[in-house]
């Protein structure tokens, strides 16, 4: 079961601030997998048709994956245009 909480404002005109946080909850605990927890912190600005897009986010808990490397922190950058 997963769980979230987010929220958002925006300190200045065009600029928006928002945060995530998320935990999942395994429903069967006997596989051996604990509790996850997530998180988002991003900036936006937008102007007309044009958006700049910039986040960060972290996981906490162990890895589900077992093929692969998981990575835990991650920074995002991205630009959008609306047609």
């Amino acid at each position: 079961m997963y769980s979230e909480g987010s929220a958002q404002v925006s300190p200045a005109r065009h600029l928006h601030l928002g945060a995530t946080v998320g935990v999942l909850f395994p429903l069967d605990s006997r596989q051996g997998y604990g509790d996850q927890a997530d998180g988002r912190i991003g900036l936006d600005w937008t102007s007309g048709r044009v958006s700049l897009h910039a986040a960060a986010t972290a996981r906490e808990g162990r890895n589900l994956y077992t093929i692969g490397h998981s990575s835990r922190t991650a920074i995002l950058i991205g630009a959008s245009y609306a047609m």
